[in-house]
């Protein structure tokens, strides 16, 4: 039994560690921060949205409830996997939002409309890159408290900044200056 317990808590310190290493630990977001997040962009059922380190999937059920069409969340920590499917279930949306053991880094994200982020800093560049090449047109990017490089946000508030990714300059610098966006989100 002991001998049990001990894996257990090796796979958790190792998937921590990992995740951590990878893109950003698991912090959970406080219930006004998630409200300022989903505030900062309109959602449609027709938004399909992928939560990068979706951890217990608070900002997935709070995008579907503003009116997100579907969710996915992309996670590397197994225990968090079964978190988040177990919140899901409760909130009464597994239909609408669907959790994947996966690592953001080879998920395919070309079906998103709207991608949100919570990584550290060190991680933005590499993942502002991802994003630049497999993102459609008018894809919009939340991200939790950390900026792109060489970006501007179309929006900000306290929590977040609103990124727009497809459109020549927005996905080379400057995201406000997508075409007939700003404003709009």
């Amino acid at each position: 039994m002991l001998f049990l317990v001990g894996i257990i808590i090796f796979i958790f310190t190792f998937f921590f560690v990992y995740t951590t290493w990878s893109a950003a630990p698991f912090i959970p977001t406080h219930a006004s921060e998630v409200d300022a997040l989903i505030g900062l962009t309109n959602f449609s059922e027709d938004d399909v949205v992928y939560e990068l380190g979706s951890g217990d999937c608070r900002l997935l059920i709070a995008a579907v409830i503003a009116g997100a069409g579907r969710g996915v969340g992309l996670e590397l920590n197994p225990f968090l996997v079964w978190w988040g499917r177990w919140r899901v279930w409760r909130a009464g949306m597994s239909d609408k939002i669907s959790v994947r053991f996966a690592d953001a880094w080879r998920a395919e994200l070309c079906d998103a409309t709207v991608v949100i982020t919570f990584w550290f800093g060190s991680r933005m560049e590499k993942l502002r890159d991802k994003l630049r090449r497999e993102l459609r047109p008018g894809t919009r990017v939340l991200s939790y408290a950390f900026r792109f490089p060489e970006m501007k946000p179309v929006a900000q508030n306290r929590a977040a900044f609103l990124y727009v990714f497809g459109f020549g300059d927005s996905s080379k610098g400057d995201s406000s200056k997508s075409p007939n966006f700003r404003g709009q989100f």
